[in-house]
């Protein structure tokens, strides 16, 4: 099961990372717009990527904004700290529970700024964002494992010995 979730951590890290690589190979490549408008488009099926809304590194924005870097970085944070705690890879959740504690403060950080109760910061976008990412892992972390390890092949890599 650890190799599965280990698997699962590189697929994680590897989408996070072209989060952050997107506009820093936008910046030291600028007369590459067609590929890295590729990774914009790509990354935009799953965030609006308001620019007001983003990071940028070198005024170019990351590829989803600030909420959705949350919510994977945190996916990812959670996932590595699964990995080396058993007590946390074994530990079972009530999944409406964990589900309701992550996603309310989301929700209520976008309705209240609809309400003009307060105006929604980099800071509650990130904190909400990375609560909902750690508490999607927690429920997550199980069913998509179990998944991986039963697309792998019983023996991974078997050696023939004589």
């Amino acid at each position: 099961m650890k190799k599965a979730l280990n698997i699962l951590i590189v697929f994680v890290a590897a989408w996070c990372a072209g989060i952050v690589l997107t506009p820093i190979i936008t910046s030291v490549y600028p007369t590459e717009e067609m590929a890295t408008g590729i990774f914009y488009k790509f990354y935009g099926v799953v965030c609006h990527q308001f620019d007001s809304h983003s990071f940028h590194i070198d005024g170019h924005p990351f590829a989803v904004c600030i909420r959705c870097t949350a919510i994977y970085f945190g996916f990812l944070i959670a996932l590595i700290g699964i990995r080396f705690s058993s007590k946390l890879h074994s530990k079972k959740y009530n999944p409406f529970l964990l589900l309701l504690c992550s996603l309310v403060p989301m929700v209520l950080d976008v309705v209240s700024s609809f309400t003009s109760f307060y105006e929604i910061s980099t800071l509650s976008r990130l904190v909400t964002g990375a609560i909902f990412g750690i508490g999607l892992a927690l429920l997550l972390h199980r069913s998509l494992t179990e998944t991986i390890s039963s697309l792998l092949p019983s023996k991974l890599y078997e050696i023939k010995t004589r």
